[in-house]
């Protein structure tokens, strides 16, 4: 790790963990592939059972981890192929621009969420995220925001 990264330990400081950041930690953690096994159908829902969310609300959820999932392979490619053109050409990367569109992809399914859960499926999974910020270690930097 070099000397301008820093790391934010959830498990001290949870607070210091940008909501966005641990809603897509936790959109990543609950993704499965586009053909599941049954095992990991299984383990997916006990994972999403620990959310304390209804059975619809928990149906809604995968759904937009679903969508989310698959909005966020489309910008990643499109970032890394940004990424393979600028090391062949030198042409300059726009960081800056992938970010700004992740963190519109989180939270446009942030806002999906609070639409489609029921109020209290939305407080308990905002409850649930908060709390899981104290698993949570991130490494931050000025070039990696």
């Amino acid at each position: 790790m070099s000397s301008s990264q820093t790391v934010i330990d959830g498990a001290k400081t949870p607070q210091s963990i940008p909501d966005s950041v641990a809603y897509r930690l936790f959109f990543d953690a609950n993704t499965q592939p586009d053909q599941p096994t049954a095992a990991q159908v299984q383990r997916q829902r006990a994972k999403l059972a620990r959310t304390g969310l209804s059975q619809p609300d928990r149906d809604a959820l995968n759904a937009e981890i679903s969508k989310f999932h698959a909005a966020y392979t489309t910008l990643a490619g499109q970032y890394k192929q940004a990424v393979a053109a600028a090391i062949n050409t030198g042409a300059p990367l726009d960081r800056a621009g992938f970010v700004a569109k992740r963190e519109s992809l989180i939270q446009s399914t942030r806002n999906n969420l609070k639409a489609e859960l029921t109020a209290d499926g939305a407080a308990r999974l905002d409850a649930f995220i908060q709390q899981e910020k104290a698993r949570m270690k991130i490494v931050t930097s000025a070039a990696m925001p």
